[in-house]
């Protein structure tokens, strides 16, 4: 366990290090994070997916649940944020900041899915990313009306471009790594061995480079201004969604499936710190960028402290 932990931690902080210092030291333009999170997205992210799906059991009707209860979480974030906007007395263009970091989440192939991946293999990750697959949903549709609703008169013209931009950010690619991946489960075509090695190289690359391009975007400046957030928006992500997320998987009855990964998955995946989508959405429409920023830096970085007890819960509680 104690590997796995170290193992985690290097690689979240050591690509978001090298991504910031590269960076301050000019060796890489803060532009190339767009570019580089597109490349992992139509190439890397689609060939994990479709690797993912060629072998997962899909048997379990029930697991095309996970899709609702990533949507139920996020979306039962907004009340409590809306609420929790107006304690901190934030603007409006602050509390759209707010609330999208409290809607979204580092949750499917991202942070999420590389958790799942480490503890509970090729299935946990197959898994984390069906339960993410309402994320798509949520951000280009709900999350950019609350963005465009508390954000700049620009912004709001921009829902209107609502697939175009979707299709712009590389969101499609993954989407057809999927459904490829689920073909060649449904003929019953046998997946080389050599494809499980090239998997779990792919996991950690793409994991890497997804988080030096978020290093990329990292500014300290304007971080404190905003440390009054960071305990109440870790209630939110640390917390209340995790409790939510659990509540919904029971309901459901994911606790009563053999080995109960299902279970494991919503809990990581529900525990998930600000997703760097939160900082696009800020960047759209103008709302206050040095909020999101502090939320996004603050979340991330306690994951140093939040990882481990997701670990011991996950492996020795659930």
């Amino acid at each position: 366990m104690i590997v796995k932990i170290g193992y985690t931690l290097t690689l979240l902080y050591g690509s978001m290090a090298v991504g910031y210092f590269a960076r301050r030291k000019g060796y890489v333009a803060i532009e190339k994070s767009t570019t580089i999170t597109k490349v992992v997205m139509i190439f890397l992210i689609p060939a994990v997916n479709c690797l993912s799906f060629w072998i997962l059991d899909i048997s379990h009707v029930r697991i095309f649940g996970l899709p609702l209860v990533g949507i139920i979480v996020m979306l039962s974030t907004i009340l409590p944020a809306k609420y929790l906007s107006k304690f901190h007395r934030l603007s409006q263009q602050e509390t759209g900041s707010y609330i999208t970091s409290a809607l979204f989440s580092n949750v499917g192939f991202s942070l999420g899915g590389f958790l799942c991946f480490l503890l509970l293999g090729e299935e946990g990750y197959g898994l984390s990313v069906i339960y993410g697959l309402g994320f798509s949903f949520c951000l280009y549709v709900i999350g950019f009306y609350i963005a465009a609703y508390y954000g700049s008169v620009e912004g709001k013209r921009m829902v209107k471009n609502t697939m175009n931009t979707f299709v712009k950010k590389g969101g499609l690619p993954p989407l057809l790594g999927i459904v490829v991946g689920i073909c060649l489960n449904v003929f019953g075509i046998n997946r080389p061995e050599v494809c499980g090695t090239i998997f779990k190289g792919l996991i950690p690359i793409s994991t890497f480079f997804l988080l030096f391009a978020a290093g990329l975007t990292f500014k300290s400046e304007g971080i404190l201004k905003y440390k009054k957030t960071w305990a109440t928006i870790s209630l939110i992500k640390f917390l209340y969604s995790p409790i939510i997320g659990l509540l919904g998987a029971y309901l459901i009855g994911y606790s009563k499936i053999p080995n109960r990964f299902i279970l494991k998955v919503v809990f990581i995946e529900a525990s998930m710190p600000v997703a760097i989508s939160s900082l696009m959405l800020s960047n759209l429409f103008r709302l206050e960028k040095d909020l999101t920023n502090s939320c996004w830096a603050f979340t991330n970085v306690f994951m140093v402290v939040i990882v481990p007890i997701i670990i011991m819960l996950a492996i020795n509680v659930l």
